[in-house]
């Protein structure tokens, strides 16, 4: 069995050919030796993702809800060059699909999913590192902001539709989260605060009318 030394580890640590992902990180979770990208999209939509089905979304008009959104994410980040564009997912949770059983790809189970241990790193448009692991990501705390769209600009909505509590499961605070979001015309959704790194950033505590315009978070999955 092969040895590894102290003068090795630390020669790794420092050298020139390492990531950004720190070597703790690496031995504490293997997994994280893998960074992907987590963004904001550019195009603003209403509670129901009606936007997102026409245009450069024309591919996304059969598609409702969160599977929409999916595919919105998927052409903002093909659009923008991002490699693995066909792994990104919104950041959303509907009454019959939880956040922490869509991150991680689950077949099957879609509700009460607990969350996977290890995990990847997420990090900005920037680079900056948003998250360690799935928890990290789903604790409901970030790092840094998840405030740049998939193009590194400002987002320009005010909101971003999310479903979502921290820990990653749905929640509606007494809204119906704009049918699921297929429903721009009447009702309230749980929205999140872009520029939080607080549980903010997936739920402000307050609702947003489906009429008004927000964004998504689009996340890559592994």
């Amino acid at each position: 069995m092969k040895k590894y030394f102290p003068s090795l580890l630390l020669a790794l640590a420092s050298g020139s050919s390492c990531t950004n992902i720190g070597l703790a990180d690496y031995l504490e979770n293997p997994a994280s030796a893998l960074t992907l990208t987590a963004f904001v999209g550019s195009v603003n939509t209403s509670g129901d993702m009606g936007t997102y089905s026409a245009g450069i979304f024309t591919g996304c008009a059969t598609f409702q809800g969160l599977l929409r959104a999916d595919c919105a994410c998927r052409t903002m980040a093909a659009n923008a060059g991002l490699s693995g564009s066909n792994n990104f997912i919104a950041f959303m949770s509907a009454a019959a699909y939880d956040m922490t059983c869509r991150i991680a790809g689950t077949n099957g189970q879609q509700l009460n999913c607990s969350v996977p241990s290890g995990g990847p790193n997420w990090a900005n448009m920037n680079g900056q590192k948003i998250a360690q692991g799935y928890a990290g990501l789903l604790s409901g705390n970030l790092l840094a902001p998840l405030n740049l769209t998939e193009n590194k600009g400002t987002p320009t909505a005010t909101v971003v539709w999310t479903g979502t509590q921290a820990g990653g499961q749905y929640f509606s605070n007494g809204s119906n989260n704009c049918g699921d979001f297929t429903v721009g015309s009447v009702n309230n959704s749980v929205v999140g605060d872009f520029n939080s790194t607080s549980s903010a950033w997936l739920n402000t505590g307050t609702i947003q009318g489906c009429t008004n315009n927000g964004t998504i978070y689009c996340v890559a999955r592994p």
